[in-house]
């Protein structure tokens, strides 16, 4: 199911839905005609452009000029790259971490002064995915690459979500928040978007270098106070987060914008997959943003109460559990209806089992301890391990198997080369087998090291040169008796 929905994102496939070939120069793009003739300039960053580049190399290629592409450190080079750098597009890596370095800013001042240098009929093309942000370093003069690496760290650490760290990125570069396409004007812009924010906003995906930056002055400020960071970051930071925010502007009709794929694309596949596996899916939400520990203990209590609901046929639990997350969640009154209409047809076997399937990007609170890693979907599955194993012994969930897998879209999970992990009813039984105290690891945030002394329920699989945020399956079945 999680590759079938890794394949649904994939960019390539994605760009070849929403563009149309009418002759040698004439295109048509998502409903907008563009007319090519040698005058294409391509610019990418994120963990998926090199696909998405070597899509639009097949379908524009006699018409590029030249090109930049800001990707990961250690990314594979998928087949057919050696054809985009014929078409003197240049790949370069950085970023190592998803933090941004000195080698992505390089990258990101070339595409900068490239941009600068497009004039009247000229088009920029600029491909965006997730990890953009990282990878498109140019911070505001008098302050550092590293100023802002240890800026995001510390936000991302303390909970801060996705927007709120792209909202403050916006305000401290000299590219984000629509500040590219204003240096590529009066070139056009046409930016593909493969989106890992949820609810998808074109002005925080990769932190919006080609939209119009909407956001007040005062916010990136506000967000650093929230979190209480305001002693801990340089005093020059601060000060320029203090500046109002110059008016300059923007080139609203010389620029397209077209989201190609977003995390719903992934959850639908995976639908399909389980459909097809034979099991009932339930698909909650694409917008999963509240902290894993939360996430972790109403996954676990869905899962036995829609259990128990099947043994007693009586649903009035469940049917509570799941109204009062339905708000906290994103989902619908019709989710809950679903559940609740399953309950008999679970209990009668009408189907191999039940799939829940939602994605997002659940936030964890890092307790730093030395040598400790870990990444959100890992902390979600050993959390979920612990719980469900807990609540399922105090309600006596016999011959229930359950298991949850949380992954990344991306096969990066955090600062970890895992992808993510598998959370199940016995892993704290074979957990403590082995002299390994899951709570110990969840107070230190050291999810990597206790599923790498589980390597079987962790997942690693490499870049997968996509990324629309994470993918969570949880599988309910019965256990067949001996």
């Amino acid at each position: 199911m999680y590759q079938q929905a890794v394949s649904a994102v994939k960019p390539g496939r994605l760009v070849s839905r929403i563009v149309k070939k009418c002759d040698d120069k004439n295109y048509i793009i998502k409903g907008r005609k563009y007319v090519f003739n040698k005058n294409v300039y391509v610019v990418g960053f994120g963990k998926a452009v090199l696909d998405m580049a070597l899509k639009v190399n097949e379908v524009f290629g006699e018409h590029i000029v030249e090109g930049i592409l800001s990707v990961p450190e250690g990314i594979k080079n998928p087949p057919g790259v050696e054809e985009i750098k014929k078409r003197n597009i240049q790949i370069r890596e950085g970023a190592a971490k998803n933090l941004p370095d000195k080698k992505a800013e390089s990258t990101a001042r070339e595409i900068g002064r490239l941009a600068d240098s497009l004039g009247d009929g000229m088009i920029l093309m600029v491909l965006i995915s997730g990890g953009g942000s990282a990878l498109l370093p140019a911070p505001v003069p008098g302050i550092t690459v590293e100023d802002t690496a240890q800026l995001v760290s510390k936000l991302q650490c303390n909970g801060a979500t996705i927007t709120e760290v792209n909202s403050v990125r916006k305000k401290l570069c000299t590219l984000k928040g629509g500040k590219l396409a204003i240096r590529a004007n009066p070139a056009r812009v046409i930016t593909f978007i493969l989106s890992d924010v949820i609810g998808d906003p074109l002005d925080f995906i990769a932190s919006g270098p080609t939209v119009k930056n909407e956001d007040p002055s005062v916010l990136p400020l506000e967000i650093i106070e929230k979190y209480h960071l305001q002693t801990q970051i340089k005093s020059n930071i601060v000060q320029e987060l203090k500046k109002q925010q110059k008016t300059i502007d923007f080139p609203q009709n010389n620029v397209y914008n077209v989201l190609i794929g977003n995390n719903l694309t992934a959850l639908l596949a995976a639908k399909e997959a389980a459909i097809n596996k034979g099991y009932f899916p339930i698909l909650l939400s694409d917008k999963i943003s509240c902290p894993v520990a939360e996430l972790s203990e109403w996954y676990s209590t869905l899962c036995v109460t829609f259990w128990k609901a099947q043994e007693t046929r009586n649903s009035t639990d469940l049917k509570e559990v799941l109204h009062l997350a339905v708000e906290k969640y994103g989902f619908t009154d019709e989710v809950v209806e679903l559940f609740l209409s399953f309950v008999p047809k679970f209990r009668e076997g009408a189907f191999k089992g039940l799939c829940i399937i939602g994605g997002g990007e659940p936030t964890v609170v890092v307790h730093k301890r030395c040598g400790s890693k870990g990444g959100r979907s890992q902390e979600l599955a050993l959390r979920f391990s612990v719980k469900i194993h807990e609540l399922a012994n105090q309600e006596e969930c016999d011959n229930m198997a359950c298991v949850l897998m949380a992954a990344g879209t991306d096969g990066i999970d955090g600062p970890t080369d895992a992808a993510g992990g598998f959370g199940y009813l016995e892993q704290i039984d074979i957990a403590n087998a082995i002299g390994l105290d899951a709570k110990t690891y969840i107070e230190r945030s050291n999810s990597y090291a206790y599923f790498s002394a589980l390597p079987r329920d962790m997942i690693k699989i490499g870049h997968t040169g996509t990324n629309v945020m994470d993918l969570h399956i949880i599988m309910i079945k019965k256990l067949r008796r001996k």
